[in-house]
């Protein structure tokens, strides 16, 4: 099973579509995204509180679509972003967060910008923020 892809309408007139696979944080960014270009390109202004409730139908995923139906009435309270925080919270690993920054540090290992031998121990905010490699 492959990681979910997200599908969207050329002319925003249907809710993007998460597919029913794999869910990463990659791919819930990327629905967010197109979610959020929908908002903007329908006709008709979406407000704040109707927002979830039109998108919704886009999540065939299927676990996350069974949580949707079993928690509509509270789901469908919230504002967009407060609903995406809970989909991360529920759907993503626990660990996602060491496994972006173990990639985002072999990134910058592999194109030179850090060299490896300073990468041990430093945190996300001194790479981000700037350190003293000689150090």
């Amino acid at each position: 099973m492959g990681i979910v892809t997200v599908t969207t309408h050329p002319v925003h007139k249907v809710a993007p579509v998460l597919s029913d696979r794999i869910t990463t944080l990659s791919a819930l960014l990327n629905w967010e995204n197109v979610c959020d270009d929908f908002f903007h390109g329908v006709k008709d202004l979406i407000m704040d509180n109707k927002k979830v409730s039109k998108v919704t139908s886009g999540l065939q995923n299927s676990q996350i679509s069974v949580y949707v139906r079993n928690n509509w009435a509270h789901l469908h309270t919230l504002t967009f972003p407060v609903f995406m925080g809970e989909l991360h919270e529920t759907f993503l690993l626990a660990d996602w967060g060491k496994d972006a920054l173990q990639i985002v540090f072999a990134s910058l290992v592999q194109s030179g910008f850090l060299p490896p031998k300073q990468a041990t121990g430093l945190g996300l905010t001194q790479i981000l923020w700037g350190s003293n490699w000689t150090t």
